[in-house]
């Protein structure tokens, strides 16, 4: 067990997967509902914009969603 599992725990990775997971399907549709016009391409952007955000979250953990608020919220790390 590595000292970052020792301290969040080997169910933190599944959580932040879960939850970048939720945070891809609303990034998913608005992708496909905003930028695509078939299908097939659709479904592709889709399920990258899931699988994408579900693995960053998955390994970066809070320091993805501490970057991710930052970046939304327009203030920047000095």
């Amino acid at each position: 067990m590595t000292p970052d599992e020792y301290k969040h725990g080997r169910d933190n990775f599944w959580v932040q997967f879960t939850c970048g997971a939720l945070l891809g399907i609303f990034v998913g549709i608005y992708l496909w509902r905003r930028f695509v016009f078939s299908f097939a391409i659709g479904a592709l952007v889709f399920l990258a914009a899931v699988g994408g955000c579900a693995l960053v979250a998955g390994f970066w953990g809070d320091r993805f969603w501490e970057a991710l608020l930052r970046i939304w919220s327009g203030t920047r790390r000095r």
